[in-house]
């Protein structure tokens, strides 16, 4: 039984066309390594192959392998309640930072307890009878760590109105507040509307458009704003108003801060941005639509997915030339997810065209000084948000009810964590690993 699986399996790994992508020892060398998923049975078994992982459930069309590795039990598991609606989780600066869609939690990760609490809320300034202060809300996939801060992407929500107001009734006057969400003393200004025309809400003197009716188009350039906090002091400030698509990821590094712009299924593009101005200093476009952005070994790495020339691939750009320098082809590559490196390596999740519209979901490993690809580990579910650390890669699944490990010295899926409620995010630090879940707001930290 043994010896007919081995022979499908390297008749299939020929069929992918790994052959031409690895020299023959490696794969040689890869082919003799055999790992048992589940218990006691031969139908069971799989072979590790460098360049691709291929299961006996793959091979018969099955989407994805049914893992039923050993559950990860920590030593210790420690929550902290954020609140509101977190996205986002990096760490940095010796904190754990939490997107919280209003402020931002700075977490110690030692005690695991919060230990300051940003509000994303503007200097005040008096107009009239009235102070006012911009309220931003943050954007998803838009936070990151280095360069000397915190970097995170806003939108402004609105104006936060504070002071002396009548009634409009000319009766008394008193205190009052209102945020973004509510209304004080304002004029609504009403005129006839001609065929086709929308209707234009006047707030005061400034003229607000109607809410849209559909979803923006991602290639369209869309603005929003910087804003930078200070791990010294908590402070922050926006920086700049940048104009550019939709950030699909943010990361800082090379004395610059990178910003992949959405774009599908052609056209995406990759931000320089001076981090002392918030200025866009060079635009590298891209053939297709980037889905992450990450900083490995003093170059920017951005997987690519779409129609174009690039999709399928993990583009490499050398912040010395701010050009694309290097390709790495995913062969069968049509959805590529989360994106993390660390120690010349990275890590990359796909899903796979198995043929007749079925798919099987991976984690490719690429070598960072040569630029190859190393491995493609097969993955229970489509890998939806990766980090590495202290010789494990971790990735969130697509169902988002488990976290499963790989142990980076043989690239092999060694255990799942069951994490509860809905985990949105995840990171690495030390040999800690931080979970973000959205529905109770809170973070949860795993020792092992």
């Amino acid at each position: 039984m043994e010896t007919e699986i081995r022979q499908l399996l390297r008749d299939k790994a020929a069929d992918v066309g790994l052959d031409h992508v690895l020299p023959r020892s490696t794969l040689d060398r890869a082919r003799r390594r055999r790992v048992m998923i589940g218990a006691g049975s031969a139908g069971a078994l799989a072979a590790v192959v460098v360049g691709a992982v291929i299961t006996v459930g793959t091979l018969t069309g099955t989407r994805a392998i049914e893992y039923t590795g050993p559950t990860i039990e920590p030593r210790t598991k420690t929550s902290v309640t954020i609140g509101g609606m977190p996205s986002e989780i990096v760490s940095g600066f010796g904190s754990i930072w939490v997107d919280a869609h209003d402020q931002i939690v700075r977490i110690d990760p030692r005690s695991a307890k919060i230990v300051a609490r940003i509000e994303m809320v503007g200097d005040a300034r008096r107009t009239g009878n009235f102070t006012e202060r911009d309220v931003y809300y943050l954007g998803q996939r838009g936070l990151t760590a280095g360069e000397g801060y915190v970097w995170a992407v806003g939108t402004s929500f609105g104006t936060q109105f504070s002071g002396q107001a009548s009634t409009l009734d000319g009766g008394s006057s008193g205190d009052v507040q209102a945020g973004p969400s509510t209304s004080a003393s304002f004029s609504v200004q009403a005129q006839p509307l001609r065929p086709g025309e929308s209707p234009t809400i006047r707030a005061g003197s400034e003229q607000l458009p109607p809410p849209p009716t559909s979803t923006p188009d991602p290639r369209v350039p869309s603005s929003w704003s910087l804003l930078r906090i200070d791990p010294k002091t908590n402070g922050w400030k926006r920086i700049s108003m940048v104009e550019t698509r939709n950030p699909a990821g943010m990361v800082a590094g090379g004395g610059a801060l990178w910003v992949a712009g959405e774009g599908f299924p052609e056209a995406g593009a990759v931000y320089r941005i001076d981090p002392a101005t918030g200025r866009i200093t060079q635009t590298i476009e891209l053939q297709g639509a980037p889905t992450g952005i990450a900083f490995v070994d003093g170059a920017v790495w951005v997987p690519v997915m779409g129609n174009g020339l690039d999709a399928g691939s993990v583009v490499k750009i050398d912040p010395r030339e701010n050009r694309i320098g290097q390709r790495v082809r995913i062969p069968r590559a049509f959805i590529l997810e989360g994106i993390a490196g660390a120690d010349h390596a990275l890590w990359v999740g796909v899903a796979l065209d198995e043929g007749n519209d079925e798919r099987s979901d991976a984690v490719v490993r690429i070598d960072t000084t040569s630029g190859r690809l190393v491995d493609v580990i097969s993955a229970p579910q489509l890998p939806v948000h990766l980090a590495v650390e202290s010789g494990s890669m971790w990735f969130l699944g697509q169902n988002r009810d488990q976290v499963f490990r790989i142990d980076v010295a043989t690239d092999l899926l060694d255990g799942r964590l069951q994490v509860q409620p809905h985990p949105q995010a995840i990171v690495a630090e030390g040999a800690r690993l931080w979970v973000l879940r959205e529905p109770d707001g809170s973070v949860t930290r795993f020792e092992f």
